[in-house]
């Protein structure tokens, strides 16, 4: 029996006829080298009915070098730039020289000491998440026989109503950051839902007039590429209160809806840290997320329907039932009566 790989897009496939049936497997990878690596494997597999010695030694810069190369192809930059961040800092602190020697004991003494060191459970919560992808990833590729973060307990996290702004509340925001440059990339979370790197990667030509929307959209922009966190475009209506901020825009032969101080792109981080110290001397405690839940709290204790509000903000319909459906206003109440 023998296996041979095609390329069907930037990923490597095997394929390969057993009993006069062609089977086809996803190699998971767009590196020739190492799905040539993993269809050898699948073939001694198939010929011996998967006895084997075990799966060959692989260097941890192997491995890292492939599942970045897949990260690229299929998760968006920011979220490979964090991904690497976390990975550098368990194998500066958890020193192996293959992938069989990472280990559930080496995992969890990882963790353990970030949870000692102050680390929040959702970090270390992140922290397990990108080891048990990296090992998945080892697994499907034959480099090792188990995931071993598989058996890692995953840190519980409290849970936390969402925060949202009142109506006075609100007006009491935008007082605080009138005049200043992200003012109305503020108002364009509020009364859009928008996340902040959504707001950060708008362009005029995102908004329509008629009808009044945000195209929340993939684009690319000077090669670099860009999706949505769900990979999913979507619309959203603007609100007359909306429309008319946005109106007293003015383009300026800047593409970006909202620029930078230098006239570029926002980085979310450093347009969070200007939304922190105009909040620190207003002296109010909102944060960005506070802001999109506000859009969502709002079209809830409306009455709107956790379908819309889903949509709206690009969420599943059941993240929009957990965090809203405490809001459904009380006079609902006599829809039940029969």
């Amino acid at each position: 029996m023998r296996v041979t790989i095609y390329r069907r897009g930037r990923t490597w496939w095997a394929n390969w006829t057993e009993n006069g049936q062609r089977f086809r497997r996803s190699l998971g990878t767009g590196n020739r080298k190492i799905a040539q690596d993993a269809a050898h494997a699948l073939e001694h597999e198939l010929r011996t009915g998967g006895t084997d010695a075990g799966p060959k030694r692989v260097s941890i810069s192997e491995l890292r070098d492939a599942y970045e190369e897949w990260s690229r192809a299929n998760k968006r930059p920011r979220t490979v730039l964090n991904d690497k961040g976390r990975l550098d800092a368990f194998f500066a602190d958890v020193v192996v020289s293959t992938v069989n020697e990472i280990t559930t004991q080496n995992v969890e003494r990882f963790l353990s000491k970030r949870a000692l060191a102050g680390a929040q459970p959702a970090t270390v919560l992140r922290y397990r998440e990108i080891l048990h992808a990296l090992m998945a990833f080892a697994k499907r590729m034959g480099m090792v026989e188990k995931n071993p973060v598989s058996d890692v307990s995953r840190p519980k996290l409290p849970r936390h109503e969402p925060r949202f702004l009142s109506l006075d509340q609100i007006d009491e925001l935008l007082a605080a950051v009138d005049g200043d440059l992200v003012a109305p990339l503020v108002s364009t979370i509020v009364f859009a839902g928008l996340r902040r790197e959504e707001a950060c990667w708008l362009t005029w030509n995102d908004i329509d007039s008629d009808p009044a929307c945000i195209r929340v959209r993939a684009k690319t922009v000077d090669e670099e590429s860009w999706l949505p966190k769900t990979k999913i475009d979507r619309a959203v209506p603007i609100s007359s209160r909306l429309q008319a901020i946005l109106a007293s825009q003015t383009q300026n032969g800047v593409m970006w809806r909202f620029p930078s101080p230098e006239g570029k792109r926002w980085d979310p981080d450093n347009l969070s840290r200007r939304f922190r110290k105009l909040m620190k001397a207003a002296r109010l405690p909102w944060n960005m997320l506070d802001l999109r839940h506000t859009f969502g709290s709002q079209l809830a204790r409306k009455g709107v329907s956790e379908l819309k509000i889903a949509t709206l903000m690009g969420n599943s319909p059941e993240i929009a039932r957990r965090h809203y459906i405490r809001l459904i206003p009380a006079e609902m109440a006599v829809d039940v009566e029969f």
